[in-house]
């Protein structure tokens, strides 16, 4: 990873340590670069290193908390996926980097730390987390999706897709039709699973709160509880207390 950072990205700035024995410099990947030097013997084969960690170069679309592991997910639109670890220390370094020819827009931790749900632009891919690599063992006809949450049991995860939401079971990757949840006029931008994972609230780009069920009475149906702003105003987040 450090060659490649080196190889495809121009240095933006250097700086030399007081000691004369350390090179820092910066790449227009965002990169921060060390490198350990001998003046006295310049033309030894020097060791490139990362200063504090690798990180993503364009924009971080998103990021989830492992619960369970001292794991932090991002994604980011210089397609690539990335874990992070840290410590009580508070060290922080990055574990893992998966980088696909699609942008990924949308990443979900599961409860168990074991297993990841990323939304790419071409779909949503399942991801096993085995011995510092990502595999994908399920890829879902999702297009751009852009908020994917897993419920506290981690049995279920919501998608976004579009102005829908769709709520798949995840042992299974099934989804039951009743399970596709319909009454936004624009895009969903948050999901909250509700504390008992009965249900969950969303806010959309059309100014508009709602509750759902995932089992509600005979003959209802759309969401259980509705609220919407008079205003041009648009929601960008919710969350249940």
């Amino acid at each position: 990873m450090v060659f490649q950072d080196i190889d495809i990205a121009a240095i933006t700035a250097v700086a030399l340590s007081p000691q004369e024995d350390t090179i820092v410099f910066t790449t227009s990947s965002g990169q921060l670069i060390k490198v350990m030097i001998d003046l006295g013997r310049p033309n030894e084969g020097q060791k490139y290193e990362h200063l504090i960690s690798s990180f993503h170069s364009k924009q971080i679309h998103g990021l989830d908390v492992c619960l369970k592991k001292e794991l932090v997910a991002t994604c980011s639109s210089d397609r690539t996926v990335r874990l992070w670890s840290y410590t009580a220390g508070n060290m922080f370094a990055s574990d893992l980097c998966y980088s696909s020819e699609q942008e990924a827009h949308a990443i979900a931790f599961h409860p168990s730390g074991l297993h990841l749900a990323v939304g790419f632009s071409d779909s949503v891919r399942l991801m096993n987390i085995l011995d510092r690599r990502l595999v994908t063992y399920k890829t879902l006809n999702i297009r751009e999706c852009r908020e994917i949450v897993f419920s506290h049991g981690g049995h279920l995860f919501a998608c976004q897709n579009d102005k829908e939401i769709w709520v798949y079971k995840f042992y299974s990757a099934s989804i039951p039709q009743h399970f596709k949840f319909i009454g936004h006029n624009q895009p969903v931008k948050r999901i909250v699973w509700l504390d008992d994972d009965t249900g969950f609230v969303t806010c959309g780009q059309d100014a508009t709160i709602n509750v759902w069920k995932l089992y509600p009475p005979a003959g209802e149906v759309g969401p259980a509880w509705s609220f919407k702003l008079a205003s041009k105003i648009q929601f960008s987040s919710v969350a249940c207390f």
